[in-house]
């Protein structure tokens, strides 16, 4: 009797994390930043928390800016993009959650405003790997304990 209650909580919690992975996967997460005004070779940076999505960002600028998105890992910065432009829309694969920097950098030779926005959107892939592999467990115990059970009636 324990082990069916273990079954239905592990099933029911398997398939609750599929809903709320798609259901997240389908609510784009948007966000913006408007920088103050930026001197010749001022630079500012953001630190966010992103999930493995794909992330959509829009530039718009009123004169030249060094945009760079870099992830921090074990010492060591990541370039995921790196881009010298005015105004632009970039989309980037964010690979793993974790923190990244966005860095906006003055290159003009005057005093610019930044406004950059950003959207999330997609499945959040190690959410989606998490619930599949959960998933095909669940349904591979409630197997293995149903043949189990027919064993035994008919022996």
């Amino acid at each position: 009797m324990n082990i069916s209650r273990f079954i239905i909580i592990f099933v029911i919690f398997s398939i609750s994390l599929s809903v709320i992975t798609v259901l997240r996967g389908f609510s784009p997460v948007e966000m913006g930043i408007t920088s103050p005004s930026l001197e010749l070779g001022d630079s500012y940076t953001a630190i966010y928390r992103w999930p493995p999505r794909i992330a959509r960002i829009e530039l718009r600028s009123s004169g030249n800016v060094h945009l760079k998105i870099y992830h921090y890992i074990k010492g060591e910065n990541h370039t995921i993009l790196s881009e010298y432009a005015e105004r632009g829309i970039f989309n980037i694969n964010i690979p793993r959650r974790g923190l990244y920097y966005v860095q906006i950098q003055n290159i003009s030779n005057k005093s610019v405003e930044v406004n950059l926005y950003i959207t999330l959107f997609g499945f959040e892939k190690d959410l989606m790997r998490l619930s599949i592999i959960l998933d095909v467990l669940s349904v591979t115990i409630t197997l293995l304990c149903m043949v189990s059970r027919l064993k035994r009636e008919h022996r």
